[in-house]
């Protein structure tokens, strides 16, 4: 799954040559858009909850035995693991892939681990769908079950959503997601924007708040008939 850029590229755009018109609502197109969303925002939780199970036990001094790839290295007191590669399944049997370029961790401060350039693949099904969210930099506290996306999250659909966030604070034992900063997201269906956003996998909710912005494109079908 590289390139997955380029591989959205121009999917996710308006039409050529259609322009929605203010206050266009169909609330079929509005729900499909909305349950797209609320499904890629906990894979995001759920593919760096992997990360969290592999590396809260990856440095452990007395059991060097791990199934994940990589080379450990100590530097300056603090362990380094260079790219750690994990693959399995997840809880419905779907396969999944996760790798980083680095990940830290103190001696000082065990229970923190720094982790690079994060990549996460998880197979949908058999008929080719996957999503895949990635993020540059991330800091795991394993003792408060917190992992802090400082820079950015990204998140690719085979079906051509995505959705993009400045930053993200994850808290695995609460089920949450917050991010206090713009999140952006589109898709064949429409265009989603918001300052803040807030997801709670145990309620299925989410919350977009401050400047909530959302386009929904009508179907192929409907743009023939006007």
């Amino acid at each position: 799954m590289t390139d997955l850029n380029e591989r959205n590229a121009g999917r996710n755009a308006a039409p050529e040559g259609y322009a929605p018109r203010p206050g266009y609502y169909r609330p079929a197109l509005y729900s499909r858009f909305v349950s797209a969303m609320k499904y890629m925002l906990p894979v995001i939780a759920g593919a760096v909850l992997v990360i969290v199970v592999v590396y809260s036990g990856m440095f452990d001094r007395e059991a060097r035995k791990i199934n994940q790839t990589g080379n450990t290295s100590p530097q300056s007191q603090d362990i380094q693991m260079a790219n750690p590669k994990v693959t399995g399944v997840d809880t419905s049997g779907r396969p999944y892939v996760v790798t980083a370029e680095k990940a830290l961790q103190s001696n000082d401060q065990p229970g923190i681990m720094k982790l690079d350039k994060l990549q996460a693949d998880l197979k949908l099904d058999d008929k080719g769908n996957w999503v895949s969210a990635s993020s540059p930099a991330g800091v795991l506290n394993t003792d408060t079950h917190m992992l802090a996306l400082s820079q950015k999250f990204d998140v690719y659909t085979s079906w051509g959503y995505e959705f993009h966030g400045t930053s993200a604070d994850i808290d695995f034992k609460q089920g949450t997601l917050r991010s206090r900063e713009p999140v952006q997201g589109h898709g064949p269906s429409g265009t989603l924007a918001a300052n803040s956003m807030a997801a709670d996998q145990n309620s299925d909710m989410i919350h977009f708040e401050g400047d909530v912005k959302v386009t929904v494109f009508p179907a192929p079908q409907a743009r023939k008939e006007k």
